[in-house]
């Protein structure tokens, strides 16, 4: 998650109106939103029941990456002199999960899954 974009994210009203700073859950709406669509079709088409551990994997390496950054950011964020407030208020390292997916990998792709794998094209542009 790049903290530039999040921090220069911003709604307009009005024409002329002052510009407000977006809730971060709004700007994850916004930014999520095709791929929240795409999901909730295939799960009403069902498609979930018939997942086979290579798009289990697929799907559990992309939250990796978008974790990962994530916690990377917040850590980063933390040491910095000023710490925005989303930093503050979504900062729980004991929600945190990237140790758990790294094990979660580890066991779908091998133990060296780190030398052979990369994100996908939509995980590096969020990342």
């Amino acid at each position: 998650m790049a903290s530039s974009n999040a921090a220069a994210a911003e709604s307009t009203g009005a024409a002329g109106a002052q510009k407000t700073p977006l809730l971060l859950t709004d700007e994850l709406r916004q930014k999520t939103k095709g791929l929240h669509g795409k999901m909730d079709r295939l799960v009403q088409l069902g498609l979930f029941t018939i997942l086979d551990y290579q798009i289990y994997r697929q799907i559990l390496l992309g939250f990796y990456y978008i974790f990962k950054t994530y916690e990377e950011e917040c850590e980063k964020h933390l040491k910095s002199s000023k710490v925005h407030p989303w930093v503050l208020h979504s900062y729980s390292p004991e929600l945190w999960r990237t140790q758990a997916f790294e094990a979660d990998l580890a066991y779908f792709y091998g133990s060296d899954w780190k030398q052979h794998v990369i994100p996908s094209k939509p995980a590096q542009a969020y990342m």
